[in-house]
Order: structure tokens, then C-alpha cells, then sequence
């Protein structure tokens, strides 16, 4: 078994993903940085916490909510949080310096919910080398563009499914005849 590793893009919100760990259960290892293009430090926004004490009523779930994308947060609440996104500097990384420095080398599961950034984290994954046997990613938020990125950089190796807001990809070889018909309503390619 591979330990599961997490990236927790929001500083504030780390402690709490980190302090989720069961025990000193050491298949579980987080990092404190988003996964973005080049590595560098870079802007992103959140739901302040003067929101809470002004809005009544407002969910908690927005404090899951950051993005590099300005907009993607008062577009979520129909424009009643414009007033209450704040930016913060984040550490980053790319994909590969995120698995190079935790000694990833295998992929089971590779899951992906980024706020609209989902396709530029997947095209950094080497397919060759890490061989996911599922992925999974949202796609709600991205652009028509990157969607069909998405869909052209894995059809060759992954059955693809589409059901609600993500995107399941299964290696070819692993879906069985008979697994394959009873999602064949939800297939993207063939």
C-alpha cells in the first residue's frame, strides 16, 4: 500500500487537514502548498472572515473555497460575497516537485478539485511514469477548452465518465466487460 499524500491549498485551513491524520498512521502525509504552473508564490483568494460576522446565515463550506481565479468566489454566491474575498500569498509547486520531494512513485487514485484550475494540475501528470489506475476531477468549473483538453490528454489510456460535476477516468485495462456496460451512460469516449 502507497501512502495517500495530500496538498491542502489553503494556509489557513492546513491545521485542520493535517490534524485529520488517524493516529501516527504514516500513509498519510500533507503539504502546505498549491500546485500551480512554475513553483513560484502566487496570489489566492478566499472568503474572509469578516464574512461571517456580516452575512447571516452564511455557510461554513465557504471556508473550503479558494481559488487563483478572482472571480471564481463571487461567482459561486451569485456576486452577495464580492466584498469578502481576500488575497493571500500561498507557497506553490508543480506537480513533479510535489512528488519528487515526497518520494511518490505510484499512483492509485489521483484526485483532483481545484476550483477551476483542475486541467492545468492534470496536464503536469506524467502518465507514463505514474499510471493512475483512476482519476478523478472536476470539471464545473473549467473552461470548454480545458475540458476538452482534459478529455484529449487522457481518451488513449482511460475510459472516461462523466456524472455530475467530475469527471471518472479508469484505465482501460482494468474495467471489466461487464463494469464497462453498466457505466456505458456515462462514457465521454470510447
Amino acid at each position: 500500500m502507497h501512502p495517500q499524500r495530500g496538498s491542502n491549498r489553503c494556509p489557513n485551513r492546513f491545521e485542520r487537514w493535517s490534524q485529520w491524520r488517524p493516529g501516527n498512521d504514516s500513509r498519510f502525509l500533507f503539504e502546505n502548498a498549491a500546485i500551480n504552473l512554475d513553483g513560484s508564490n502566487q496570489g489566492f483568494y478566499i472568503v474572509n472572515e469578516e464574512a461571517y460576522s456580516k452575512i447571516d446565515g452564511l455557510s461554513k463550506e465557504y471556508q473550503q473555497i479558494g481559488s487563483f481565479n478572482k472571480n471564481h468566489i463571487p461567482n459561486l454566491s451569485d456576486g452577495h460575497l464580492n466584498d469578502y474575498v481576500s488575497e493571500i500569498q500561498v507557497n506553490c509547486m508543480t506537480l513533479d516537485h510535489l512528488f519528487k520531494k515526497n518520494k511518490i512513485e505510484t499512483l492509485g487514485l489521483f484526485l483532483i478539485d481545484a476550483e477551476g484550475y483542475d486541467w492545468k494540475i492534470l496536464s503536469q501528470l506524467d502518465l507514463k511514469k505514474y499510471q493512475p489506475k483512476i482519476i478523478v476531477f472536476e470539471f464545473c468549473n473549467l473552461e470548454e477548452q480545458e475540458k476538452q483538453n482534459a478529455i484529449a490528454f487522457l481518451k488513449e489510456q482511460y475510459h472516461i465518465f462523466s456524472f455530475r460535476i467530475n469527471m471518472f477516468c479508469f484505465q482501460k485495462e482494468i474495467l471489466k466487460n461487464s463494469d464497462f456496460k453498466k457505466l456505458e451512460s456515462k462514457l465521454v469516449n470510447d
